[in-house]
């Protein structure tokens, strides 16, 4: 079972108090055993063999992390009140990298040829406010040490101000493209993904096209990434959650050829 909390986006990678649908005091202050009292109907009405939540914010070691009004980080055990109430895994994940999942997914399904195993994509989610992405390499979620990959909005651009104050300014269309592109950049140095898919309410689809072309202009043949985009960035989080679950359910199975 895979679950979309209450009250939030369904997709959204920061705990920066800053961002609009991302974690608030007020939710993340709900016990954890409160929290988990939404689950009580559907894990009661059906043999329900996992649990999966996706979280707008860090997700490290069974806790949520967010921010207060003061800026300061706190933790919500959300994994182990889950577990201790229903009895069954939890898998937890922040729902941008889930929603990178389950892109990946659906690219290896139109593209059969692809090897899971070799992905390696970015995924940038442009929400009003902040600038998120997930990152997988070698067919594994980057996540860094501290589970705060893909925060991209806390990249300085080339004036000293951070993306994500840059995009909430108010700019034409060519300066916007040119801080999209800024990203990408930036993305392909570092993770030189084969792909990178677009997505979220505050993109500007129409910079698709000049963001590619300025990138076949910067870079390298094998640093540039064929550029594509997600329209369904909420079908794309349901994918990734589901498969999440399911592995966690089938983890421990063993097939064995008689």
């Amino acid at each position: 079972m895979y679950h979309r909390r209450a009250g939030s986006r369904p997709v959204g990678g920061c705990a920066r108090r800053d961002c609009p649908g991302r974690s608030s005091e007020g939710r993340s202050r709900r016990p954890a055993n409160a929290r988990a009292g939404v689950f009580g109907r559907p894990v009661r009405a059906k043999d329900i063999r996992s649990i999966g939540l996706g979280l707008p914010g860090v997700v490290r070691e069974g806790c949520f992390w967010h921010a207060d009004k003061e800026g300061g980080l706190h933790s919500v055990a959300v994994e182990p009140a889950l577990s201790r109430r229903y009895g069954v895994p939890v898998v937890l994940e922040n729902d941008v990298n889930a929603a990178a999942i389950g892109f990946a997914r659906c690219y290896e399904t139109e593209f059969p040829g692809e090897d899971p195993a070799e992905t390696n994509m970015a995924y940038l989610h442009f929400d009003r406010g902040c600038v998120s992405a997930g990152f997988v390499a070698g067919g594994r979620v980057i996540r860094g040490c501290g589970h705060f990959a893909g925060e991209l909005g806390l990249v300085p651009t080339a004036d000293g101000r951070l993306l994500d104050e840059c995009l909430n300014d108010p700019q034409d269309g060519r300066e916007y493209t040119a801080r999209v592109l800024e990203a990408a950049v930036w993305v392909c140095g570092i993770l030189n993904p084969r792909y990178i898919a677009l997505g979220g309410p505050a993109l500007r689809r129409e910079c698709i096209g000049p963001v590619n072309d300025g990138l076949s202009a910067l870079l390298p043949g094998p640093m540039c990434p064929e550029l594509l985009y997600t329209a369904d960035i909420w079908g794309d989080y349901q994918i990734g959650m589901a498969w999440l679950t399911a592995e966690k359910i089938f983890h421990m199975v063993q097939i064995i050829k008689k």
